[in-house]
């Protein structure tokens, strides 16, 4: 018998099936099997433009002035206020901070034939302490167990070194959510939710 290739999705994927309920895990299941294997759109990734820029003023050790300066590029009225909403949040919470790019340090977490990505976008050093950041950018409040499940991954694949502070920031708000405390068995959790995910997988058609 054929081994079974390793079924493979996003870090954002994942959890949005574990905090679902009900019959909704089977829908976000499908909806990830009917984008599996397709060819990366960044025409359909809304968020592209402003993640690569804020990357690139980093990388470049350019001033958080440059951001304004990219909004102005922007025709697409809906993006450009939304973007515009984000970049004041990002910039406020820049402040006076002395940021260094280090990049970020990406990790596979793996259960079964599961593989998650876990992607942060950030990697740069805040006055002196190494920071992997997951960039959240949506107008909506984070939820504490999206909070909760995002900050553990990144705690447990992307850290540079035991100092490194991992944290998701909500861009809008500038406000960087870092854990605070572990909680128990939610390992345990996420490997029986990789679990079921892949039944419901297997059992589609």
């Amino acid at each position: 018998m054929a081994k079974e290739e390793p079924v493979e999705i996003s870090m954002t994927t994942f959890i949005n099936y574990v905090i679902s309920s009900g019959t909704a895990k089977i829908t976000k299941v499908r909806d990830a099997k009917k984008q599996y294997g397709q060819k990366y759109d960044p025409r359909a990734d809304f968020w592209k433009g402003l993640r690569d820029r804020i990357e690139g003023m980093h990388k470049n050790g350019e001033p958080k002035s440059v951001l304004d300066s990219f909004l102005d590029t922007l025709s697409d009225a809906k993006k450009k206020e939304l973007y515009d909403n984000n970049v004041q949040g990002y910039k406020r919470w820049l402040g006076r901070k002395k940021v260094l790019w280090i990049g970020p340090k990406r990790g596979t977490w793996a259960q079964g034939g599961l593989r998650i990505r876990v992607n942060p976008e950030i990697g740069v050093n805040v006055n002196g302490n190494d920071h992997i950041i997951k960039l959240w950018f949506k107008a909506e409040q984070l939820s504490k167990n999206r909070i909760d499940l995002i900050l553990y991954l990144l705690d447990k694949k992307t850290k540079l070194n035991p100092a490194t502070v991992v944290g998701v920031l909500d861009v809008q708000r500038a406000y960087l959510i870092k854990a605070t405390r572990r909680i128990p068995n939610i390992e345990a959790l996420l490997r029986a939710e990789a679990l079921s995910f892949l039944e419901i997988w297997k059992d589609l058609r």
